[in-house]
Order: structure tokens, then sequence, then C-alpha cells
């Protein structure tokens, strides 16, 4: 596996969609797995992952989801298991479904690959809490800098089931970039990476909301902007963020490194 970014944007739920317009892929390969029931095409194997949900609502020990094999669970604690799926069209994501059939809860990271660089990116990490019903996992972010080709669930061994499974995986997002170019090229925000004193340049747009969120989607900072350029200065830990400026329903977002 190519290398790992350990910080990018995880936001439990804010509230709002980062995307101008939105869409919903499912998941089109499998690229890779830890163990699986049976073999692709049978039943409880990794390609029933795949594609739309087919089981859910439905939930229980049912055939149509992938589950993994009966050697890896046959000890407590369980080994780790993982999956890798691809998806043809490669999205700007901003939200992720997992569709969990039987037993949930056991998800501790997710990560998206960079379609560009094949970079594998943490968007959560978490301790699992092990759940004996079925669920979908909803996960929020500020929309992906990059476009997703691929996902990695990565699920704790710390369940009493021997069958978690797993229906299907879907993406939210857009084909086009968040970032509207034109509008984008009269916004600048300056230096980056910054010790905490920044301009912000933003040609004609009038009132806007500069908001500042931390890897957790905690708001560390939000403000008015009046003036086509203004000097603020944030007092907030190094580390990577996410700026958004909104403006008429308009959003442009960075990534904001304070040093």
């Amino acid at each position: 596996m190519k290398k790992i970014t350990k910080i990018l944007f995880y936001v439990a739920s804010l509230g709002v969609n980062f995307a101008y317009s939105q869409n919903t892929i499912y998941a089109d390969t499998v690229l890779g797995v830890s163990s699986e029931w049976s073999v692709c095409p049978n039943n409880w194997s990794s390609c029933k992952i795949l594609g739309a949900p087919d089981v859910y609502p439905n939930c229980g020990d049912l055939p149509g989801s992938w589950s993994f094999s009966a050697t890896n669970n046959s000890t407590f604690p369980h080994p780790r298991e993982w999956i890798e799926i691809g998806y043809n069209t490669q999205y700007y994501v901003d939200s992720i479904n997992v569709y969990q059939t039987n037993h949930s809860g056991l998800i501790d990271t997710i990560y998206f690959r960079d379609a560009q660089t094949g970079t594998w990116n943490i968007v959560f990490s978490d301790t699992a809490i092990f759940n004996s019903s079925c669920d979908v996992f909803r996960l929020g972010i500020p929309t992906t800098l990059y476009k997703v080709d691929a996902v990695r669930l990565a699920i704790s061994g710390n369940y009493t089931s021997l069958y978690p499974e797993f229906d299907a995986v879907a993406l939210i997002g857009s084909v086009t970039s968040v970032i509207n170019e034109q509008e984008a090229s009269k916004t600048v925000i300056f230096p980056n990476p910054s010790n905490g004193q920044l301009t912000i340049k933003t040609e004609g747009k009038g009132t806007s909301t500069f908001t500042i969120f931390d890897v957790f989607g905690n708001v560390v900072l939000s403000q008015k902007l009046t003036q086509e350029t203004e000097n603020i200065l944030v007092n907030i830990s190094a580390g990577v963020y996410v700026s958004v400026i909104e403006n008429k329903g308009e959003k442009i977002t960075n990534k904001l490194i304070i040093q």
C-alpha cells in the first residue's frame, strides 16, 4: 500500500454540504480483502459489497453481503479485517455511507485514495463500538480536495459474533471540483503555511463568511469578511485545518496549514 497520510478532515456531522451538486456512486470492484467467507461470486464473498444495497434494510445473517472467513473468526479477539474497493467514477467526496447488515459498529478507520497520486488518506479514525443490530454508518466530511477512486475500510476484531456483514459502500459528491475556478481565482488566502497571520482577498464578492475547521470538524474560527482585503490573526494550535469561504451559497474550500 502506498504512503498513508495520517491526518485529513473528519467531520461527524456539519449540517452542510460543501459540493455544489451531489450524486451517489457505489463500488465497482474489489481491490483487495483480508478474508472472505467464500470466493466470488458466491454468497458472503467480498464482491457482495459491490453495487447498490440489495440486502439492507433487511438485517441478519443474509447471503447477499460480505462476511469474513470462518477460520479467521474462530478465535477471540479476532484478527483485524479490511477491504479495499474501487470506483470507476471518480468523485470529489463529501459523504460516505456504509451499509452494515449484521452486527454493526466495527469500522474504526476509513481511508480514501487520491485518484491522481495513489495516496491513501485517513478520513475517519475512532474506537469501534460493537452493536448487535444492523446500521448505516454515515460520515460527512468537508469535500475532498482530490478525486477519490477507492475506499479502504479497516475493521476492529473486538466483537463476539462470528458474522459481521457489509452490503454496500456509497460515496456522495460531485464529478466537478467544489471550487469554482473563476471565483477561486479571485479569492486568495496567504501565506499558507502561516504562523497565524492571514491575508484574505475576496475580490468583488461582498460580505463573506470565513470559517476554519479542525481535523475533528470543530469550528475553531468563524467571522464575517466585509472588505475585499482583510488581515486576520488566527490564534490556534499548529496543525492542518480546512478553511471555507462562503458567499451567497457558494463555498471555496482549502487546506490551511498553521505552523
